[in-house]
């Protein structure tokens, strides 16, 4: 369902007026759409740079009834890499 889905959003992007191929590309894209599809716990991680964007995602989740937290590191987008990745490691290491 998913290729037939894949392949008629292609053929539809090559006739499609641009605001409609970026709607069509935001449905596939948009992890709001696929909330209910989480089937493994979800880590979000943001940074100190004030862009809550995770919330909703995170909010949607849980309503849903998903394992979702999120984990607020040290830094800016670029800088918050490193440290996520610590803290993810010591996630995974506690689930054994």
């Amino acid at each position: 369902m998913i290729l037939t889905l894949c392949r008629s959003a292609i053929a539809f992007q090559k006739s499609a007026e641009p605001f409609l191929h970026k709607t069509l590309l935001n449905c596939f894209t948009n992890p709001m759409a696929f909330v209910n599809s989480i089937r493994c716990p979800l880590r979000l991680f943001e940074g100190e740079d004030g862009r809550d964007v995770n919330i909703p995602l995170a909010l949607a989740a849980r309503k849903a009834g998903k394992d979702c937290e999120i984990v607020n590191v040290t830094g800016n987008h670029q800088e918050m890499v490193s440290p996520s990745v610590k803290k993810l490691i010591e996630w995974f290491r506690q689930l054994k």
